[in-house]
């Protein structure tokens, strides 16, 4: 698969800087606000693989890279860029099976946040 994923789960680096600038309450709320978000876009990406739509896939892919790449997910941002990369090259296929690993990618990016935060406090 052209995907191969070797980024860290978490750029730990920008999890200090975010606390160095904003405090830990923000980046608590940035937290639960990417949740929030993600839910709706990993459900509207799941629709997208249902119908096999492969622009809609990438379309997704995007927005959640987006947004992880926001909070700190170098792995999960790396992958939703090769979906949307692969859906827009017309590989349909390879975005469906890439973007099938990505909510299993974002649960262990959230543990392992968690785990950071956990070891921090």
């Amino acid at each position: 698969m052209a995907g191969r994923n070797d980024a860290p789960l978490l750029n730990e680096a920008k999890l200090e800087q975010w606390i160095a600038v904003f405090g830990i309450q923000k980046l608590n709320d940035l937290i639960g606000t990417y949740k929030a978000s993600a839910a709706g876009s990993f459900a509207t990406l799941a629709a997208a693989l249902a119908s096999r739509d492969g622009e809609a896939c990438g379309f997704h892919a995007h927005k959640i890279a987006g947004a992880a790449v926001n909070l700190g997910f170098p792995a999960l941002h790396r992958l939703g860029k090769a979906v949307e990369a692969a859906a827009k090259t017309g590989d349909a296929e390879e975005a469906f099976a890439l973007a099938q690993a990505m909510a299993d990618l974002q649960t262990r990016s959230l543990e392992a946040l968690e785990t950071w935060l956990e070891g921090r406090g």
